[in-house]
Protein backbone atom coordinates (compact mmCIF):
# COMPACT_ATOMS: atom_id res chain seq x y z
CA UNK A 1 0.00 0.00 0.00
CA UNK A 2 2.80 2.45 0.86
CA UNK A 3 4.46 1.79 -2.51
CA UNK A 4 1.16 2.47 -4.32
CA UNK A 5 0.68 5.71 -2.36
CA UNK A 6 4.20 6.80 -3.29
CA UNK A 7 3.42 6.24 -6.97
CA UNK A 8 0.42 8.50 -6.50
CA UNK A 9 2.72 11.12 -4.98
CA UNK A 10 1.23 10.81 -1.50
CA UNK A 11 3.39 10.46 1.61
CA UNK A 12 2.88 10.46 5.35
CA UNK A 13 5.32 11.90 7.91
CA UNK A 14 6.89 8.53 8.74
CA UNK A 15 7.66 7.92 5.06
CA UNK A 16 9.21 11.39 4.72
CA UNK A 17 11.40 10.84 7.78
CA UNK A 18 12.62 7.48 6.42
CA UNK A 19 13.03 8.87 2.90
CA UNK A 20 15.37 11.64 4.10
CA UNK A 21 17.10 9.60 6.81
CA UNK A 22 15.97 12.00 9.55
CA UNK A 23 16.23 11.10 13.22
CA UNK A 24 12.91 10.08 14.82
CA UNK A 25 11.35 12.71 17.08
CA UNK A 26 11.76 10.59 20.21
CA UNK A 27 15.49 10.26 19.54
CA UNK A 28 15.75 14.05 19.44
CA UNK A 29 13.77 14.32 22.68
CA UNK A 30 16.16 11.87 24.36
CA UNK A 31 19.04 14.06 23.17
CA UNK A 32 17.48 17.13 24.80
CA UNK A 33 15.89 18.63 21.67
CA UNK A 34 12.29 18.61 22.86
CA UNK A 35 10.61 19.70 19.63
CA UNK A 36 6.83 19.61 19.57
CA UNK A 37 5.15 17.24 17.14
CA UNK A 38 3.97 20.23 15.12
CA UNK A 39 7.47 21.73 14.85
CA UNK A 40 8.96 18.35 13.94
CA UNK A 41 6.32 17.78 11.25
CA UNK A 42 6.68 21.28 9.76
CA UNK A 43 10.47 21.14 9.58
CA UNK A 44 10.49 17.62 8.10
CA UNK A 45 7.99 18.70 5.43
CA UNK A 46 9.99 21.84 4.62
CA UNK A 47 13.21 19.87 4.29
CA UNK A 48 11.47 17.31 2.06
CA UNK A 49 10.01 20.07 -0.10
CA UNK A 50 13.45 21.66 -0.49
CA UNK A 51 14.89 18.24 -1.39
CA UNK A 52 12.19 17.75 -4.03
CA UNK A 53 12.85 21.28 -5.28
CA UNK A 54 16.14 20.07 -6.71
CA UNK A 55 14.16 18.40 -9.52
CA UNK A 56 11.40 21.00 -9.91
CA UNK A 57 8.91 19.41 -7.52
CA UNK A 58 7.31 20.59 -4.30
CA UNK A 59 5.55 19.00 -1.36
CA UNK A 60 2.22 20.34 -0.13
CA UNK A 61 0.29 19.32 2.95
CA UNK A 62 -3.14 17.96 2.09
CA UNK A 63 -4.16 16.62 5.52
CA UNK A 64 -2.89 16.18 9.07
CA UNK A 65 -0.41 13.50 8.08
CA UNK A 66 -0.71 13.58 4.31
CA UNK A 67 1.62 15.29 1.86
CA UNK A 68 1.41 15.35 -1.93
CA UNK A 69 4.11 15.82 -4.54
CA UNK A 70 3.41 18.30 -7.32
CA UNK A 71 5.27 20.47 -9.81
CA UNK A 72 6.78 23.80 -8.88
CA UNK A 73 5.20 26.68 -10.81
CA UNK A 74 6.71 26.85 -14.30
CA UNK A 75 8.21 23.35 -14.12
CA UNK A 76 7.25 20.42 -16.33
CA UNK A 77 7.04 16.70 -15.56
CA UNK A 78 9.40 15.92 -18.46
CA UNK A 79 12.05 18.17 -16.89
CA UNK A 80 11.65 16.41 -13.54
CA UNK A 81 12.07 13.07 -15.37
CA UNK A 82 15.26 14.41 -16.95
CA UNK A 83 16.71 15.35 -13.55
CA UNK A 84 15.70 12.01 -12.03
CA UNK A 85 17.34 10.25 -14.99
CA UNK A 86 20.53 12.17 -14.25
CA UNK A 87 20.27 11.06 -10.61
CA UNK A 88 19.90 7.44 -11.80
CA UNK A 89 23.09 7.84 -13.85
CA UNK A 90 24.97 9.25 -10.85
CA UNK A 91 23.81 6.44 -8.57
CA UNK A 92 24.72 3.75 -11.10
CA UNK A 93 28.08 5.36 -11.90
CA UNK A 94 27.32 4.88 -15.58
CA UNK A 95 24.81 5.89 -18.23
CA UNK A 96 21.48 4.16 -17.56
CA UNK A 97 19.14 6.89 -18.81
CA UNK A 98 20.03 8.68 -22.02
CA UNK A 99 16.63 10.26 -22.64
CA UNK A 100 13.79 11.02 -20.20
CA UNK A 101 11.46 9.02 -22.47
CA UNK A 102 13.26 5.88 -21.28
CA UNK A 103 11.69 6.45 -17.88
CA UNK A 104 8.26 5.96 -19.46
CA UNK A 105 9.16 2.43 -20.59
CA UNK A 106 11.09 0.93 -17.70
CA UNK A 107 12.04 1.13 -14.07
CA UNK A 108 15.50 2.66 -14.38
CA UNK A 109 16.68 1.30 -11.03
CA UNK A 110 15.89 -2.35 -11.72
CA UNK A 111 15.91 -2.23 -15.52
CA UNK A 112 12.57 -4.05 -15.57
CA UNK A 113 10.10 -3.08 -18.31
CA UNK A 114 7.36 -0.84 -17.00
CA UNK A 115 4.78 1.19 -18.90
CA UNK A 116 4.09 4.54 -17.27
CA UNK A 117 1.15 6.44 -18.78
CA UNK A 118 2.90 9.82 -18.79
CA UNK A 119 5.87 11.73 -17.36
CA UNK A 120 3.97 12.52 -14.16
CA UNK A 121 3.52 8.82 -13.41
CA UNK A 122 7.12 8.09 -14.41
CA UNK A 123 8.43 10.77 -12.06
CA UNK A 124 6.24 9.64 -9.16
CA UNK A 125 7.27 6.04 -9.82
CA UNK A 126 10.95 6.98 -9.65
CA UNK A 127 10.92 9.26 -6.57
CA UNK A 128 12.95 6.62 -4.75
CA UNK A 129 15.93 7.98 -6.73
CA UNK A 130 15.79 11.02 -4.44
CA UNK A 131 15.75 8.97 -1.24
CA UNK A 132 18.83 9.44 0.87
CA UNK A 133 20.98 6.31 0.75
CA UNK A 134 21.89 4.89 4.16
CA UNK A 135 25.42 5.58 5.37
CA UNK A 136 27.98 8.12 4.31
CA UNK A 137 27.86 11.87 3.80
CA UNK A 138 24.61 11.90 1.84
CA UNK A 139 22.65 10.45 4.76
CA UNK A 140 24.23 12.77 7.29
CA UNK A 141 23.58 16.04 5.43
CA UNK A 142 19.75 16.14 5.75
CA UNK A 143 19.92 14.86 9.33
CA UNK A 144 22.46 17.57 10.28
CA UNK A 145 20.39 20.27 8.56
CA UNK A 146 17.27 19.02 10.32
CA UNK A 147 18.95 19.03 13.75
CA UNK A 148 20.29 22.54 13.14
CA UNK A 149 16.81 23.76 12.14
CA UNK A 150 15.26 22.20 15.26
CA UNK A 151 17.94 23.75 17.48
CA UNK A 152 17.43 27.17 15.88
CA UNK A 153 13.64 26.94 16.22
CA UNK A 154 13.92 25.93 19.88
CA UNK A 155 16.28 28.86 20.52
CA UNK A 156 13.75 31.25 18.95
CA UNK A 157 10.96 29.78 21.08
CA UNK A 158 13.14 30.11 24.18
CA UNK A 159 13.95 33.75 23.36
CA UNK A 160 10.26 34.56 22.78
CA UNK A 161 9.29 33.10 26.15
CA UNK A 162 12.10 35.01 27.88
CA UNK A 163 11.01 38.35 26.39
Amino acid sequence: MAEKRNELGVFNLRQIVQWLGLPPRMQLVKEGLDASEELYRKLAARLASAHLGSVGLLLTQSGDDRYEVDLQPGAEWRDAAYYLGHQANLRAGRLVVNDPAEMLRRDVESGEPRAFADYRQAVLGHLSLLAVEPGGQEEQAPARAFRAAIEAALEVEKARHAA
